[in-house]
């Protein structure tokens, strides 16, 4: 999306707006944070499972 924005402000063809570029910023931001919240949840249940499964008494 950014990328269109800015070729149509360079060649001067079709209609920009600012807004347009803010929601797509907008977007990815909180497309990336969604990706990066989940993978801290995998990475922390894994840690949680190598920590239970070392204190676990063994037979």
């Amino acid at each position: 999306m950014f990328a269109i924005e800015i070729e149509q402000k360079i060649t001067g063809r079709g209609h920009m707006e600012f807004q347009d570029i803010l929601e797509g910023l907008w977007g990815f931001l909180v497309a990336f944070l969604i990706y990066v919240g989940c993978v801290m949840i995998v990475y922390y249940l894994k840690k949680l499972l190598v920590h239970l499964r070392a204190s676990r008494p063994k037979r």
